[in-house]
């Protein structure tokens, strides 16, 4: 199915993807544990991560630094 872009807006077309995720919870500077979680999952699943590490924040940051939700995205690859 082709979809046209106009304006600012431009159309990507990703190749599917096989991703490690989790959630964050707490401020952003303190996420290194969470990470390296993360890491030692995708290395105890016989995984490698074969991209950068992507944020996505769930919330904004007009909250307590406690409450901030972050998804974190890892690619990986078997």
């Amino acid at each position: 199915m082709e979809v046209k872009s106009e304006g600012p807006l431009q159309l990507i077309t990703h190749s599917q993807q096989l991703i490690a995720v989790t959630i964050d919870q707490g401020p952003y500077e303190a996420q290194d544990s969470t990470l390296e979680a993360l890491m030692a999952w995708i290395s105890a699943n016989d995984l490698k991560a074969s991209g950068g590490i992507y944020y996505h924040y769930l919330n904004d940051d007009q909250r307590d630094p406690a409450t901030y939700l972050t998804e974190i995205y890892i690619p990986v690859e078997k």
